[in-house]
C-alpha cells in the first residue's frame, strides 16, 4: 500500500512541475520597480520655502519616477489661497463692524462657510456639485459665501471631502518636469443620496478617463474601500473596473491595507495590478533597508516614499535626508532589478487540469503523514483528502481549498519528525535529516501548486492558518512521541496512561511549556517582535547571505532535530524532547512557502541556508556531547564524585 501511495505522490509532483516553473518564470521576468512620492508632501516643502526647482531636481537625482496626485478638497484649496474657510463665529465677528449681516439669517444648523478669494475659479462648480443639497449661498457686504451643512467634528471632516476635481495647473507642473502622474481617488459613496449615491464616483472616474494614456496609467485608492464599493452590490464597482481596464489602467494594491472590494476590482481588470509598499520614514530608522527588502523579498514593484516633517529638522534638511535614503535604497537593491515604470506581473498560465494532480498528491501526502501517526489512519486520511478535494472542485468553495492546503502544510512537519529511524552513525543521521527535509519540500511543493494563480501572487488571496501551522505540529509530535515511548499505542494502554497521577513537577513543566509556546506564537506573523540584538544579527546575516535564514530554524529547530536523531537510539525519552523542538524548524520552513507573495526561489534559498547551517550546528552539538560524555564527565566523576 505504501509503495503505491509513494508512487502516486511522485507522479503528482512531476505532473505539477509546470505550475512551479510558471510561478518562477513569472516572478523572474518582472524586474522593474518604481518610486513615487505624494504631491501633498511637496506642497508642504514649498510652504516651508523649499524651492520648486530644488524639489524636482532632487527627485530626478533620486530616480523618482512618479508623483501621486489627489483630488482637490476644501482644505487643499485653502492651503493654495483659493478659498477662505470660516465658522459661524468667524462670520459674525468678520461683519460685526459693518452691520451688513443680519445674524438672524444665518443658518441654524451646524456647518462651515466658504468664500472664494479667487473669483471664477474652476473648482467652484465642482464644490456645488459635490455637496448638492447640503450647500447654500449667502451674500453679505457684496461678498458671496457658500454655507455647507454638516457636523464639523465628523470624520472625515467637511473640508476633506473630495470635490471630484484634479488641479490642472498642478498636473501640468508634474508632467512638465518629467514625472508620471498617479491619481489617487477615494470611494465617495453616499447611501443618503436619493438620486445616485455614486454620482461623485462617476465624476472622479470620468476625470481619470480623460487623462492622456501616455502620462497616466495607474490608479491608487485612498482609504479602506475601492471606488464603487457600497456593501450591497457590485454593479458600479465592476463598471468602473471595466472602464479603467479599457483605458489601460493598472490598479495599485497597497501592502498591509485591506481595501474592501479590491479582490473583485482586480479580477475585473484581469489582475492588471501592482503591489505597493508605503514607507513611513522616521529619523530613528533608515528607510533604505526596508524599501530594498520590499522589492527583493515581497514582489513589491511600486514604492511610495513620504516626507516625514519633524519638529527638530528644517523642511530642506528632511527633504535631503529622504533623497539620500532613496539613493541608498537604489544602491542596496540587487543588480538584476532596474528603475523605471513598474508593470503588473504577466498572467500565469491556467493549469486547472494539472491542479487536479495537486489535489491527488495532497490527499496521498495526508495519508502517508497519517500513517506515521498510526497505520489505521491511512485510509481515513486518504478518503478525507479526496472528499475535500471533490467538494472544492464541485462547489468552488474557497475555504475548502484553503483548508485542504492547511492540512497538507500541517501534515508535512508531523510526518518529517515521526518517520524518525534509529541512526547508528553520522551518515544515517544525515540520511534521516535529508529524508525529513524532502518530505517538507514535497509538502511545500503541493501547497504552492494548490494555491496557484494571480490572486495569491498579489496577496489578494492568501494562505490561512499560520498560527495553526506553527503550533499543531509541535503538539501532535509531542503527544505521539510521548505515547510511543510510554508504549501507550493501544486504547487500553492510552486510557491507563492518561489516568496516571499528576505530580507538581508535571504542572511546573507544563506551565513553562505554555509560556514558551505563547512567546513562540507571539513572534510569528507580521506583528511579531524581536530584540535589538536579534534585529542587528538579522541585518548582518542579510548583508552576508542576500536573504537571512529564519532564526528559529537554523538556531533551534534543525540543530535540535539532528541532536535528537543522535540520542534517539539510546535515550528515546530525552531524544523525543529534542525531536519535538525540531518540529519548530520544519513548521517554520513550511510556513515560509505559504507566503505566496514572496518569490519562490528566494524561499528555497532561505530554507537551504537554514538547513545547512542547522545541520552543521547539530553536528557540532553531537561532537561537544561526545567530548563531554567521553572525556569531561569521566574526569569529573573520578575527581569530584567518587
Amino acid at each position: 500500500m505504501k509503495k503505491v501511495l509513494f508512487g502516486l505522490l511522485i507522479v503528482s509532483l512531476l505532473l505539477t512541475s509546470p505550475m512551479i516553473y510558471e510561478r518562477i518564470k513569472t516572478e523572474s521576468a518582472n524586474n522593474t520597480y518604481e518610486v513615487m512620492v505624494p504631491y501633498t508632501d511637496l506642497e508642504i516643502l514649498k510652504s516651508e520655502d523649499v524651492s520648486t526647482e530644488e524639489i524636482y531636481k532632487g527627485l530626478k537625482d533620486a530616480k523618482v519616477h512618479s508623483i501621486t496626485l489627489e483630488p482637490e478638497n476644501i482644505s487643499s484649496l485653502e492651503t493654495q489661497g483659493v478659498v477662505a474657510v470660516l465658522s459661524k463665529s468667524d462670520i459674525q465677528n468678520y461683519f460685526a463692524l459693518t452691520n451688513n449681516l443680519n445674524t438672524s439669517k444665518l443658518p441654524a444648523n451646524e456647518g462651515i462657510f466658504v468664500s472664494y478669494l479667487k473669483q471664477g475659479h474652476k473648482s467652484e462648480d465642482y464644490l456645488q456639485r459635490a455637496f448638492k443639497d447640503d450647500i447654500s449661498t449667502l451674500t453679505a457686504n457684496g461678498q458671496k459665501f457658500y454655507f455647507i451643512e454638516g457636523k464639523t467634528d465628523d470624520d472625515p471632516k467637511i473640508e476633506d471631502k473630495s470635490l471630484g476635481y484634479f488641479n490642472t495647473d498642478t498636473y501640468e507642473e508634474i508632467v512638465s518636469n518629467g514625472f508620471q502622474v498617479v491619481p489617487r481617488i477615494k470611494n465617495d459613496y453616499s447611501s443618503s443620496d436619493e438620486e445616485d449615491g455614486h454620482s461623485s464616483n462617476d465624476t472622479m472616474v470620468k476625470q481619470l478617463l480623460k487623462f492622456p494614456k501616455n502620462e497616466v496609467d495607474k490608479v491608487l485608492f485612498i482609504g479602506k474601500e475601492v471606488v464603487g464599493y457600497d456593501g450591497t452590490g457590485k454593479e458600479k464597482l465592476v463598471k468602473y473596473a471595466k472602464q479603467l481596464k479599457a483605458n489601460d489602467y493598472d490598479v495599485v494594491v497597497i501592502e498591509g491595507t485591506e481595501q474592501k472590494g479590491m479582490q473583485t476590482f482586480a479580477n475585473e481588470m484581469n489582475y492588471d495590478a501592482e503591489r505597493l509598499y508605503s514607507e513611513n520614514r522616521t529619523s530613528e530608522n533608515a528607510a533604505s533597508e526596508r524599501l530594498s527588502r520590499a522589492v527583493k523579498e515581497r514582489n513589491i514593484r511600486t514604492l511610495l516614499v513620504k516626507v516625514q516633517k519633524l519638529d527638530d529638522k528644517t523642511a530642506e534638511a528632511e527633504f535631503k535626508q529622504m533623497i539620500n535614503e532613496i539613493q541608498d535604497f537604489h544602491a542596496e537593491v540587487p543588480g538584476y532589478f532596474k528603475t523605471g515604470e513598474a508593470q503588473p506581473f504577466k498572467d500565469m498560465k491556467d493549469y486547472k487540469l494539472l491542479q487536479l494532480f495537486a489535489f491527488l498528491g495532497g490527499s496521498v501526502y495526508l495519508a502517508l503523514a497519517a500513517a506515521s501517526v498510526h497505520k489505521k489512519l491511512t485510509m481515513l486520511a486518504l478518503i478525507g483528502g479526496l472528499a475535500i478535494s471533490a467538494g472544492y472542485l464541485l462547489l468552488g468553495i474557497g475555504m475548502l481549498l484553503k483548508g485542504f492546503a492547511l492540512l497538507v502544510a500541517v501534515a508535512g512537519p508531523i510526518w518529517a519528525v515521526l518517520r524518525v529511524r534509529h541512526a547508528e552513525n553520522i551518515n544515517k543521521i544525515v540520511v534521516n535529516y535529508i529524508t525529513a527535509v524532502l518530505i517538507v519540500f514535497a509538502g511545500a511543493w503541493l501547497v504552492v501548486s494548490l494555491l496557484y494563480g494571480d490572486p495569491y501572487l498579489y496577496k489578494l488571496e492568501e494562505f490561512r492558518g499560520i498560527k495553526v501551522l506553527l503550533a499543531l505540529p509541535i503538539l501532535v509530535t509531542a503527544i505521539v512521541l510521548g505515547l510511543q515511548i510510554n508504549h501507550a499505542s493501544s486504547l487500553r494502554k492510552f486510557i491507563s496512561y492518561i489516568n496516571s497521577p499528576v505530580r507538581y513537577w508535571h504542572v511546573l513543566v507544563l506551565g513553562v511549556v505554555v509560556v514558551i509556546g505563547a512567546y513562540y506564537l507571539s513572534r510569528s506573523g507580521n506583528a511579531g517582535t524581536a530584540s535589538a540584538l536579534e534585529l542587528t544579527l538579522r541585518s548582518k546575516l542579510e548583508e552576508l547571505m542576500f536573504v537571512r535564514p529564519r532564526t528559529k530554524e537554523f538556531l533551534i529547530g534543525f540543530p535540535f532535530f539532528v541532536f535528537g536523531l543522535y540520542l534517539f537510539r539510546r535515550y528515546a525519552g530525552i531524544a523525543s524532547a529534542f525531536l519535538v523542538a525540531g518540529s519548530i524548524g520544519f513548521a517554520s520552513m513550511m510556513n515560509t512557502f505559504t507566503h505566496l507573495h514572496i518569490p519562490l526561489l528566494l524561499s528555497v534559498l532561505r530554507s537551504v541556508y537554514a538547513l545547512v547551517i542547522g545541520l552543521v550546528i547539530g553536528l557540532v552539538m553531537i561532537a561537544l556531547y561526545k567530548v563531554i560524555k567521553d572525556k569531561l564527565y569521566p574526569y569529573v566523576r573520578e575527581r569530584w564524585i567518587q
